[in-house]
This record gives C-alpha cells, structure tokens and sequence, in this order.
C-alpha cells in the first residue's frame, strides 16, 4: 500500500500503470467525474518525471563502432551502383548457382538448380570482378567463424586509405559503366 508520493516514487513499474490508465481514460472510473483536459496533462507530466526519477538513468551496452566486412562492402557497392556484376572476386563465398534460377520477377521457381560449392572443388566458377579492382583483405574470423562482428572489424586509417583507393579503383574501372 502505499501512502505518499515518496512511496509511489521508488516503483517505476506501478507508476507507468497508473500512467496508461489515466491516459487511456480508464481511470477515474465511469461513476466519478472525468478530470478536465488541462488537470489530466498536468498529472500525467507530473507522474512521467517520477517514473523517470524511479528508474534511474538508462545504462546501455558499449556498442563498438564498426565497418562493413568485405561480404557487406561487395553487396553495398552492387547495390548502390545497381551493378550487374561481380565487384570483385570472394573466392571463400560457398555456394555459387550456375544457371541464374534466382529470378524473383517471373514468380516461379526453377525445376533444376544447378550450384556448386567452391571448397570442396576447385573446378567451380570463379567469377570475374571489375577490371582493375582487388578486394580489400580478408577479415579475420571470430568465434565460430563469424566475420561481422564489431570487435573484430576495427578502422585503422591504413584500412581507411586502402577502402578510399578501392572506392576509386571501382569507379575509375573500365569496366563499372
């Protein structure tokens, strides 16, 4: 039970209750008189700052800031241009389809799919990127083979300078238009 403000203070919980009722005009109920529009604005302002005083101040993870790995550049760079081929070549990319099935505008899918997995032949297809352009390093795996995490994909500005010439050598390739 609770029998002051002060009470009330140290329970954030009941408090965004008592919010929502009174916003949603559930409280006061039917058979006492509805509080006037300015009265009401007035209460939910004031029981919003003690909510925010109860819980405190927001703690939050670090967040490490982060780059694209060279998957998510590939993709990023393709689509920005609207590119129909490959920038540059990912010889560890799995699954490689031969046949061009994916094609999600005619609504069906193909009988046959025809798709080869680089590792484990090396007769696979290895597609030709853009003339004149080489794919930044490969980045180092985390745990359980994971390239994306941010940790792990830091910004040195030798990397910065190297993305800075491969952005150029994409766009400056004979090949990109």
């Amino acid at each position: 039970e609770i029998d002051d403000v002060a009470g009330l203070a140290g329970d954030a919980e009941l408090l965004q209750k008592i919010i929502e009722a009174i916003d949603f005009q559930e409280m006061p109920p039917e058979d006492e008189p509805p509080l006037a529009s300015e009265v009401r604005a007035k209460f939910l302002a004031d029981l919003g700052s003690l909510r925010r005083q109860a819980s405190g101040p927001a703690s939050f993870a670090h967040t490490p800031v982060r780059r694209m790995n060279r998957f998510q550049y590939h993709n990023a760079v393709t689509d920005l241009f609207d590119l129909k081929c490959v920038v540059f070549p990912l010889p560890e990319r799995m699954m490689r389809e031969h046949n061009g099935y994916f094609q999600p505008a005619s609504g069906k899918m193909a009988d046959v799919v025809t798709v080869g997995s680089r590792p484990l032949g090396k007769s696979q297809l290895i597609e030709k990127g853009l003339d004149g352009v080489a794919p930044f390093p490969q980045d180092l795996r985390a745990q359980h083979g994971f390239d994306n995490r941010g940790d792990h994909l830091s910004l040195s500005p030798l990397l910065m300078e190297s993305f800075l010439a491969l952005g150029q050598s994409i766009t400056q390739s004979r090949d990109f238009n």
